[in-house]
């Protein structure tokens, strides 16, 4: 980190350490599903991040918990919204689809088959975050739920950089950010924008109170992201192993997902004319969660295709 950059991360803290919201942070959430949901009466909006899964809806590959899966998800998120009348948004930080080229250099034809599944799966949640890897299959094959205000389309195709939700009277936006990545396949029909001025036209396009930014492979771009005024909770993916907690990292609270879909990152948030508080519970993805039954079905089709290489 440059001296410069340490500086203005300082600067900006230190003149808004009265305002930053209050955090709280549960690391490891297991039991039952009551357990795991807790008590969720306090929260204004829930935000279930997961991301990196690389084309597989099922478990993660894991020996023992926590397992992953989209249909746990979903099936978690079902049972949050019947504890809650908050809206609960399922969000996707990015490396959802596979890039996996064959011999022809394009995209192998199991790779398509198991893309499609988990474009399926991902069409009703609501914010699916995108980066370079993403790009090969969302090219040719977009999706309504994806935000990016990176990658942007050059052939007309409605351009989704932001998403606002309004709650209680006041505006959340989401934001979809991704940094430069090893691309096999270069983009067709997108080209890749600078990350801090995709941060830009998308803050342009809205005054919501709130911003929440997800961003994936960011890199040095972090930082400059977090001390940017305007972005409050900054939720980032990238090989992430270990559960980290929160931090405050410049004006921003920073949350972290963990790689693989291993572990639902659940984030609670309460406003108060603009981010009040964050809780982060780190939610166990075993067997012990439902499943959503249609989610489970394509999970088990994206299986059968692997087993045999071919669709």
């Amino acid at each position: 980190m440059t001296p410069n950059l340490v500086w203005l991360l300082a600067t900006v803290a230190s003149f808004s350490s009265a305002q930053t919201p209050d955090v709280q942070w549960d690391g490891a959430v297991g039991g039952t599903v009551r357990d795991r949901i807790g008590d969720v009466s306090a929260a204004e909006i829930v935000l279930l991040v997961s991301g990196e899964q690389h084309g597989q809806l099922g478990d993660c590959g894991c020996p023992s918990r926590p397992l992953g899966g989209i249909a746990r998800v979903d099936g978690y998120a079902q049972a949050v919204q019947r504890k809650t009348d908050a809206p609960v948004l399922r969000i996707n930080a990015g490396h959802a689809f596979d890039d996996t080229i064959g011999i022809s250099g394009t995209l192998r034809d199991d790779v398509v088959a198991t893309n499609a599944l988990m474009a399926e799966a991902l069409g009703s949640w609501e914010m699916v975050n995108f980066g370079v890897t993403d790009i090969p299959w969302l090219d040719q094959h977009p999706l309504s739920s994806s935000v990016s205000a990176t990658q942007i389309p050059t052939d007309g195709r409605p351009v989704h950089t932001v998403q606002t939700i309004e709650v209680d009277g006041e505006t959340v936006a989401l934001i979809g950010l991704s940094g430069p990545g090893l691309a096999f396949l270069p983009p067709k029909h997108h080209q890749e924008v600078r990350v801090m001025d995709g941060l830009h036209a998308a803050l342009a396009q809205t005054d919501a109170q709130t911003v929440v930014v997800v961003g994936i492979d960011l890199g040095d771009a972090l930082l400059q992201v977090a001390a940017h005024p305007r972005v409050d909770l900054l939720v980032t993916a990238g090989r992430v192993q270990e559960r980290w907690a929160p931090e405050r990292l410049g004006t921003a609270v920073w949350v972290r997902s963990i790689d693989d879909g291993q572990v639902l990152t659940d984030i609670r948030l309460t406003l108060d004319g603009g981010l009040a508080s964050v809780v982060v519970r780190s939610i166990d993805l075993d067997s012990r969660l439902p499943e959503v039954r249609e989610t489970r079905r394509l999970a088990d089709r994206e299986a059968e295709i692997r087993a045999r290489g071919l669709p």
